[in-house]
This record gives structure tokens, sequence and C-alpha cells, in this order.
């Protein structure tokens, strides 16, 4: 660029620019910055420790780039009257040309020279407030936070703070360890509701929904909506979905396209019917609106498992009881069925098919997807037509081709010896990986085995496990892992190396308690049981929030709701 200067000759030579002495390269300010700082302390040496020396030093070392900054920016802007000068004063485009170059590159330089030094100053308050100093950084463009946090100005200063879900300073931030809990119903006013059947779901752009059946207002189904922030959830008020319904059983999911959602409930706790409906949430007016319900099922006494699938439809997988016209069951004819259902916005959900995948009673269902169109059912089921196995740990491999459900017709049993299987929960940790987490309640341990999917067979193969990872009678199991965010027809990956959480209800007073794994190569390791809650917790849900951080919502003893953000990625 110098080269190009002095290719203008006598007639631009008294406006030659002096920016080769005057102006550095970004690296050679920074060299400099960090011999200045060492210079400006060398004085301090001595035998005692100075526990203030770095925040001294620190100031001296902001009070020097200012005054460096300012002098170079002075320096830069006399440069540019002179080039404009100039400019005025060239005779011939070529030398215009040159000068607008160099007036371009001097203003490019003062771009890269005052970006250095502010981060600087920068480095400097990121030190001071990482030891403790409060009011360095008049902004939050002079602090660099850790992970998992963000900065906000308080009264007139930038301060880092952990994101809701994380303890620390704002520049070290680990998943909680604190017992905190807060009313998820306290914003709307509810703070005396009873509520059951509680179900969570991700939407997009870290919203979550929770769907709840309110036992203190006749038993109605409530859903309500909310935006994850980095320090806390912004809740909106919950709406009834159920009109003059009850709600058991309640179930919820988001579609994989748009705004929309489904609500699966049945209207009786035994022998109801069950029943399904659509949603859309508008985010930014938080208006809801619903769509008239249809059934798929009749005389429903178990909870099902709820799933997107593409092209706007849902799979319900529920426990179906053949009956007579007279309404009465018929012996013995039991299935495990789904029904797959075209769900729209503005009109009622359209059964497309029904398949049965299980000859015999089922209960106790979960199903995770591993993909857009693959997913995993996990089911509690009796005697079928191997009365020499039982298949209460069964799960098996599904998926929807060409608005068809299909089914593995040879289900895997983890304990084929064991009865009592109460709890489980399925969770995707990994591509083509989930872990199948389970309560035997003959043996009141809580088991966990991860399962993969064999892309050659196409069968879904016992990787690890099943392992004991709890002892004790737990009313509930659950688990969640950050290692994917589903959106759309896409499934991206979060991190290379997952983290999972698996919670459950402790021995002592049964507060919640969790285990944080990694998750490498199909095996879990790093292992860490943790408190979770400091009440004893009867029910809990959880879901993905889709930056790392996982929501849990609970009920204690008195169906009282409440919930916490969970941060599961380490700190560095």
């Amino acid at each position: 660029f110098w080269l190009k200067v002095q290719i203008v000759g006598q007639a631009v030579r008294p406006h030659r620019s002096h920016m080769m002495n005057r102006s550095f390269s970004p690296f050679s300010i920074m060299l400099l910055s960090v011999l200045a700082f060492c210079t400006l302390g060398a004085d301090s040496s001595s035998g005692k420790v100075d526990v203030y020396y770095i925040t001294r030093m620190s100031d001296r070392f902001v009070s020097y780039a200012k005054q460096k900054k300012e002098a170079l920016q002075e320096y830069h802007l006399q440069e540019r009257q002179r080039l404009f000068e100039a400019l005025k004063a060239a005779s011939n485009e070529a030398d215009r040309d040159l000068l607008e170059e160099t007036a371009r590159m001097n203003e490019e330089s003062l771009m890269v020279s005052q970006n250095a030094f502010n981060e600087m100053t920068n480095f400097a308050n990121t030190i001071k407030s990482a030891m403790g100093a409060r009011g360095t950084a008049v902004s939050c463009e002079e602090l660099t936070c850790g992970r998992h946090s963000y900065c906000d100005v308080v009264e007139s200063a930038g301060r880092c703070f952990c994101q809701d879900g994380y303890d620390g300073d704002g520049f070290v931030c680990n998943p909680t360890r604190s017992l905190l809990s807060k009313p998820l119903l306290d914003h709307a006013g509810l703070s005396d509701v009873q509520v059951a059947d509680v179900s969570v779901a991700m939407l997009q752009d870290n919203r979550v929904a929770v769907a709840y059946r309110d036992i203190s207002r006749d038993h109605r189904g409530y859903v309500m909506f909310g935006q994850a922030g980095l320090d806390g959830i912004a809740w909106g008020d919950p709406v009834k979905f159920s009109n003059e319904s009850q709600a058991f059983g309640v179930s919820l999911v988001e579609m994989l396209e748009g705004n929309n959602f489904a609500i699966s409930f049945r209207d009786q706790n035994q022998g109801g019917t069950g029943l399904l409906l659509s949603g859309q949430y508008d985010p930014d007016s938080g208006s809801v609106t619903f769509s008239p319900a249809v059934v798929y099922a009749r005389h429903q006494a178990q909870n099902v498992a709820l799933l997107s699938m593409p092209h706007a439809k849902v799979a319900v997988v529920f426990s179906e009881h053949e009956i007579y016209d007279s309404q009465q069951l018929r012996t013995g004819q039991m299935y495990g069925s789904a029904v797959l259902a075209q769900v729209e916005a503005d009109h009622a959900p359209q059964i497309v098919r029904k398949h049965r995948f299980f000859a015999g009673p089922v209960a106790r269902l979960s199903a995770t997807r591993l993909s857009p169109s693959d997913f995993v059912v996990a089911y509690r089921g009796g005697e079928a037509t191997n009365k020499h196995q039982k298949q209460e740990a069964a799960y098996m491999l599904a998926s929807m081709r060409n608005a068809e459900l299909l089914f593995d017709p040879h289900p895997i049993s983890l304990e084929p010896d064991m009865t009592q299987i109460w709890s489980r929960s399925l969770s995707l940790v990994d591509e083509g990986t989930v872990s199948y987490t389970y309560h035997s309640g003959r043996e009141e341990v809580t088991k966990q085995a991860l399962l993969r999917l064999n892309p050659s067979t196409r069968k879904l193969e016992v990787v690890h496990g099943p392992e004991v990872v709890a002892e004790g009678f737990t009313p509930y199991v659950g688990s969640v892992s950050t290692s994917f965010v589903q959106r759309s027809y896409n499934v991206t990956k979060l991190r290379s190396e997952p983290r999972l959480l698996t919670y459950f209800a402790g021995v002592e007073g049964f507060t919640g308690r969790g285990r944080f794994c990694h998750v490498t190569s199909g095996m879990t390791e790093g292992c860490v049981e943790m408190p979770l809650t400091d009440m004893a917790v009867t029910s809990a849900v959880s879901s993905e929030v889709g930056d790392g951080r996982a929501l849990l919502v609970f009920t204690d003893t008195r169906g009282t709701p409440y919930y916490k953000m969970i941060g599961l990625l380490d700190a560095y």
C-alpha cells in the first residue's frame, strides 16, 4: 500500500501519509500491550504477596490502552483530513485513484487498531472482573464472559452472570447444584392448585410448553407456553384445551413444521375415550388456538406415547381394548396399538391408519424418535405368544413409510425372566443410540441400558447394560439428553460428547435426585449423582431446551407443580 502512495510522486508528496511510523498491526499492539503490562508491574516485584497487584496492573493497562487508542485515533483523523485535502487538489485520475485507495486503507487501519485496543481493554477488564472486581467495565462490550453465561449492565457497569441452570461467577459456570425450584403457576396467581399428568415439550427458538390436568379445577386440561431466556423462563398464562371435558393422561408434542402442536388425553381416568387435538401458538401475540378433538380409541385407562412425524402427522401409541357393541370388554382382546393421524392447525386431526404391534395387554408406554421417521417404543407387555419369556421390559423399532407405521415383528426384552417392571423412559443420546431406563419393582432398583441401531440389520442392539443406576423404590424415572436438537426434518448435533441426565426419587424422603453422565461410543462415563430438589417429588417430566439445558417440571406430595432449569454441559 505504501508503494501506491509513493508512486503518486511529487504532486502529492506534501500529503504523504506517515502511518508507517505511527500505525501498528493488531499483533504488534497486543505484543506491546503485554510487554507494557509486564513493565508496568516490574516495580511491584518483591518478596511479599500482593493480592491487589493484578487489579492495579489491569487499571494501568486499561489506562495505557486508552491513551494509545486516543492518540492513534487522533493521528488517523488527521491523516483522513490530509488525504481529503489531497484528493481535492489531485490533478489527474490516477492520483485520485491512489489517494482514494490510501484513504480506504487509512480507515481500515483505524478500525483494526481500534479493535485491537478494544480487545486490550476487554482483556484487562475481564481479568479484573474474574478476580472479583465490580464496576470495571462500563458496558458489556468491554467484557468477555465464560461459557454458559451472559453479560448484563447493572448499576451502569457490565457484569457476567451464569445462565439459569448453571452456577458460578459468570466466568466459570458449572451445572447447578442448587436445590432451589420455582413454583410453576405463581405468575398466574395459581399458587394453590393441584396438578397431575404433566407433559413437557420443547418448541422452536428455545420456547417450551407444559400441559397438565388441573385437579383443583375439575380435572380440566390446560397448556401454557414459555420463552426460555438466559436468566429464566418468561411464562404465559395457562389456557384450557379440554373445554368442558376432563383430561387424564395428557401428552403434548410439537409438530415438526411451524408453530403447531398436538395434545392427546382421555376424558375419564378409567374407561375413557382417547382424544386427539391440534393447536397453534403465535409467539408474537401469545395467542393459542385449538382444533376440535377427534376420537381415536375407547375404553382407555393407560397413558399414551405421542410422537410428531413428518408431513404434519403424529403417531399415538396406546393400549387398545376391543369392545362389543354393548361397550363391554371382550375378554383377552387387548393389543398394543398405534394410530397415525394427519394434524393441521385449522381443523380436527384425521385418523389415517391404525396398527397393532403387540397381541396382548400393554402398559407403561414410552417412545422417542431416532430420526424424523424412525422411532423406538418401550412398553410393559403381558403374556403373548411366548409365555416363557417375559415382556415387561420390552422394546421394538418402528418407522413411518408412505403414511404407514411399520413395527419390527420381533420385540426384544431386556429382562426376559423378570416381572414387576414399572416406570420407564426412553431418550435419544447420540446418533442412532437411545437410553432405556426402567424401575424394577421386584428388586427395588433402577436400571439403564443403551441401545444402538445397527444400520446394516436395522436392529436395535444392546451396547451397554442393563446396569443398576439407583437403588430403592421410585414412583417415576426419567431421562433427558443434550446431544441433539430436532427441528423440522433435520437432526442437528449439539456437541460431540453428549450428556445424559437420569432422574429418580431418592431413598430418603423421595427427594429428586439426578445422575449426570457423559456418553462416549455407546458407554456412560464419569457419572455423578447429586440431589435435584429439597422436597419429596411424586412425579417428574423433562425436556431439552435446545441450548444444552433441560427443563424439569415436577410435583410435590400435595400436587403443587414446580420447575427448574438444569445445565448439562461442562464449564470448559
